[in-house]
């Protein structure tokens, strides 16, 4: 059950990698001419969006592979009336009726061909941010092309919104009414400004190009179709948020025994209060280890230090917060440290090798909390104990009940590491 449990959060953790994606500089750009390989990393497609609403996720059923046949379902061609999310061809004049070649256009973009029952409305390109912190002033722009060259009648209507959290149940519009169909085949540029409400999230953030309301027929075609409608070339971009602080360097350091020794500069403070150091072993969900108190105001050099005495074992990834005298807090770029677990020095050990209720255990343990400790027999029936601390870096281990007697294995744990598996003798 204890390895099952490991393996969920991490199948759970590599899920999440996979569906966000970490800002860095001041720009994310994405064009999707490698949409074969499939969607790029923190994008997925969905139908049911809605404001409340992220929608059903249907990343595993996009149309990857470019196809130059004319007649069939799931065809990339701009005409095709199979309702799917596509690799389609970027819109060019020069491929209009030319599907073969629209196959064969490296120049590609995510779409999607709407109908009744998937996606109209709510068909949505979803692209989500790990968070925002210390970044403002959001801007957002993408080509909108509407791709259809002999029918498409209907009109749809797109908007770009936002929700914030793991799975918000509001988004906001930032823009809309912009149109493709109506027999019209073009690619627009299309730009909006998110508002201040994202700067500097240390949650998740959604940005979607999203159909919130059906399609309508606004030429009164007796027997309208919709478009293949796609984005291109999208391109966000922000700036890095000024801080009471100028940070020179942060760094850390594994000591001999395994702690870890994290140090900063600053050149200039300005309202600060005091330090925040974080630590995750994801890059997801980060937890204070410790505060310093900012030294004062000044414009000269100031050094601080941290010792985290209890890493996990691994990598740890450590991320340094200023919080100012308001409470406004702001993140820097984290830092990955590796930590090993060595037994020289006898770090743990357990001895003798014989266990009864007239002779306990004893275990060497150097870390200032306890491990997880499991005693099972060869047949996996766990033995009940009890532990109780000697004295320093010592602890005993007492048997609790004498109904077994024979081999049995004992298991040490710290965190999801196996410390120490050793047999014992129970008589």
């Amino acid at each position: 059950m204890k390895h099952l449990l490991y393996m969920l959060v991490y199948c759970t953790f590599n899920y999440t990698l996979v569906a966000q994606i970490t800002l860095s500089g001041t720009n994310y750009s994405q064009d999707f001419n490698q949409l074969a390989s499939g969607l790029p990393q923190g994008w997925s497609i969905r139908t049911g969006a809605n404001s409340h609403s992220l929608g059903n996720d249907v990343t595993s059923d996009f149309v990857a592979i470019p196809t130059p046949t004319v007649i069939g379902a799931n065809g990339t061609y701009w005409k095709n009336t199979t309702a799917k999310f596509k690799n389609f061809a970027s819109f060019k004049s020069s491929l209009i009726g030319n599907y073969v070649q629209q196959a064969s256009e490296p120049d590609r973009a995510l779409g999607v061909r709407q109908s009744s029952t998937l996606g109209d409305p709510g068909a949505a390109f979803v692209l989500c941010l790990a968070n925002t912190q210390a970044l403002q002033n959001f801007q957002l722009s993408f080509d909108l092309q509407s791709l259809d060259d002999t029918n498409g009648e209907r009109q749809t209507i797109w908007s770009v919104d936002y929700g914030i959290g793991d799975n918000p149940s509001t988004f906001s519009t930032i823009s809309t009414g912009h149109t493709t169909g109506m027999n019209q085949v073009f690619s627009n540029r299309i730009s909006a400004t998110f508002p201040a409400l994202i700067n500097n999230q240390n949650q998740k953030v959604w940005i979607r190009i999203v159909t919130l309301s059906a399609s309508t027929n606004p030429l009164n075609a007796p027997n309208p179709t919709r478009t293949s409608s796609a984005i291109d070339n999208f391109s966000l971009s922000y700036q890095l948020m000024p801080t009471p602080i100028t940070l020179s360097s942060f760094t850390g350091e594994i000591l001999i025994n395994q702690m870890v020794q994290l140090k900063w500069t600053t050149i200039e403070e300005l309202n600060n209060d005091y330090f925040s150091i974080e630590r995750s072993n994801n890059m997801l969900d980060f937890k204070e280890i410790g505060k310093v108190i900012s030294q004062g105001n000044s414009k000269s050099e100031k050094l601080y230090n941290l010792i985290d005495k209890q890493p996990e074992i691994g990598i740890n990834y450590y991320r340094l917060c200023q919080v100012d005298n308001d409470s406004t807090k702001t993140c820097f770029k984290p830092i990955a440290l590796k930590t090993e677990w060595t037994d020289s020095g006898q770090q743990t050990s357990i001895y003798p090798s014989l266990f009864s209720k007239n002779q306990p255990l004893l275990l060497i343990w150097t870390r200032e909390d306890l491990p997880y400790i499991e005693i099972h027999t060869v047949n996996g029936i766990s033995v009940s104990y009890e532990i109780q601390q000697n004295s320093d870096k010592k602890y005993v281990i007492r048997l609790k009940e004498d109904t077994y007697k024979g081999l049995a294995i004992v298991s040490v744990w710290w965190n999801t590491s196996n410390m120490l598996t050793q047999k014992i003798l129970i008589e």
